[in-house]
C-alpha cells in the first residue's frame, strides 16, 4: 500500500503542510445568522477558558437565493465584517468561510460570468442558480476576482462547498451540455481539481507567505496537492 500511495503522490502532487492553527479545535454550527451570534460564541469560549482555534460561518451570509454565494456579506446580519474579522484574530483565533461553485442569478459573479460565456448551462441549487465553468481559465479568473475581495476582510480558510457541483436532476450522464474543454459529461470528474486548484492557486499567489488552508466537498485525483481536506462528497 505505501508503494501504491508513493506511486499516486509521485503522479498527481504531494501534499503540502497545513498551517498549524487547523490542528486546533474548530467551532461550527449549521450556520449563524449574524456576526453578533457568532461573536458571542467566541468570547463565552474565551470567558470559559476552553481553547479555540477557528470558527466557521457557513452559508447565507449572502443574504438570500436569488443572492446565492454572492462573495460577499450582504445579509443584514453581518453590517461590519472588517470589524467582526479583527476581533476574531484580536482574541487570537481564525476565520472559515463558506463558499460554492454556483451562483445566484442576481450576484454580481453570475452577471460577470454570464458575460464572458463562464457558467455551464445546468440547473443546480438554488433554482435559477449556475455553476462556473471551473475548466475556463478566463472563468476562473472571474470568480477569483470576487472571492479576493472577500478574502480581503481577514479570512483564514476556506470551506469550498457544492465542489462536485451539486445539480439538481442528478448527474447528467446523459446530457451533451459543454464547457470550455467540450461535453461536460467526459470530464465532470475532474471538476472538483479545477475548482479548488484555483483557489488554492490564487490565495497563495494572494498571500505567498501564507500556508493556504481549504475543506472541501468533494475530491478526484490529484486534489492532495492543494493540501485540501475532504469532509464527504
Amino acid at each position: 500500500l505505501d508503494g501504491v500511495v508513493g506511486a499516486m503522490r509521485h503522479l498527481t502532487g504531494r501534499v503540502p503542510m497545513n498551517a498549524l492553527w487547523s490542528y486546533g479545535f474548530w467551532q461550527s454550527r449549521e450556520r449563524y445568522t449574524s456576526q453578533k451570534d457568532l461573536l458571542e460564541v467566541l468570547r463565552r469560549y474565551r470567558r470559559d477558558g476552553i481553547p479555540m482555534d477557528g470558527i466557521v460561518q457557513d452559508w447565507q451570509y449572502w443574504g438570500d437565493n436569488r443572492h446565492w454565494n454572492a462573495l460577499d456579506f450582504l445579509s443584514k446580519g453581518f453590517p461590519e465584517p472588517k470589524a467582526m474579522l479583527d476581533e476574531i484574530h484580536a482574541a487570537h483565533c481564525h476565520f472559515i468561510i463558506s463558499i460554492w461553485s454556483c451562483f445566484g442569478p442576481e450576484t454580481k459573479p453570475y452577471a460577470d460570468l454570464a458575460r464572458i460565456g463562464g457558467l455551464i448551462d445546468l440547473p443546480t441549487w438554488p433554482d435559477g442558480s449556475k455553476p462556473f465553468d471551473a475548466f475556463s481559465p478566463l472563468a476562473r479568473k472571474v470568480y477569483w476576482r470576487h472571492a479576493e475581495k472577500l478574502y480581503d476582510y481577514g479570512i483564514d480558510g476556506w470551506w469550498m462547498d457544492s465542489t462536485e457541483p451539486e445539480l439538481r436532476n442528478g448527474d447528467n450522464r446523459n446530457n451533451d451540455v459543454t464547457c470550455a474543454v467540450g461535453r461536460y459529461r467526459d470530464v465532470r470528474l475532474g471538476y472538483p481539481v479545477c475548482t479548488i486548484g484555483n483557489i488554492h492557486d490564487s490565495t497563495k499567489a494572494h498571500a505567498p507567505d501564507r500556508r493556504v488552508f481549504i475543506l472541501t466537498r468533494s475530491a478526484f485525483a490529484g486534489i492532495q496537492r492543494y493540501g485540501v481536506v475532504t469532509w464527504s462528497g
